[in-house]
């Protein structure tokens, strides 16, 4: 997993993953997430809960396959 550190930017995110090692790399795209209605908080808050309710399974399915 790479995540963003800190106040990343798209652009120095991705030249710190592309001079790490090979690897292999999963994109999902999720439903898009109306902003009309929310404050910068509250849709920060709600977007990273929907990334989270994707990549948890997948995370403890890892963990569970090391062991």
């Amino acid at each position: 997993m790479a995540p963003f550190i800190g106040d990343d930017d798209m652009l120095s995110h991705l030249l710190r993953l592309l001079a790490s090692p090979a690897c292999e790399v999963e994109i999902r795209l999720l439903a898009p997430v109306s902003s009309d209605t929310r404050s910068r908080n509250e849709l920060s808050r709600h977007s990273q809960a929907l990334i989270a309710d994707v990549i948890q399974p997948d995370i403890a399915q890892q963990q569970a396959e090391a062991a």
